[in-house]
């Protein structure tokens, strides 16, 4: 087991309930927990003491609060509190500004198309494969 605590933040439910699925299956992860708007993800993490996941996937598009604008409120978060948590934008867009703004952000891992599947999976959140 290589992630003890995964956040999965997307507004689309059956994507949710897909990727927690695939994530159990594939033997990397304990639990998931979902939620469905940004705004009551980044309130959930200001308010937890030590729960705080060990890797966060982030949609993009989202009413109310965007991925990046998750993002840049995740950042006012402490460092000791963040410390570990790998983020991955996984979202639909395939629009190079979204890949492009993603990639310069310092607090995101790597960009994944949707949908997950189980290669991306072993090849792209297996920390050992990726650096950052």
């Amino acid at each position: 087991m290589m992630y003890s605590k995964v956040m999965l933040i997307d507004d689309n439910d059956l994507d949710q309930f897909v990727n927690s699925t695939l994530l159990k299956k594939s033997g990397i992860v304990a639990n998931t927990k979902g939620f469905v708007s940004a705004k009551e993800a980044l309130d959930y993490l200001l308010t937890i003491e030590d729960e705080f996941p060990d890797l966060i996937l982030l949609d993009i598009k989202m009413p109310e609060m965007s991925g990046f604008e998750f993002l840049d409120r995740f950042a006012e978060i402490p460092d000791s509190k963040r410390a570990g948590c790998r983020v991955y934008m996984l979202s639909s867009s395939n629009d190079l500004v979204d890949m492009q703004k993603a990639s310069e952000n310092p607090h995101v891992c790597g960009y994944i198309n949707k949908p997950l599947d189980p290669r991306t999976i072993k090849n792209i959140l297996c920390p050992k494969t990726n650096g950052k």
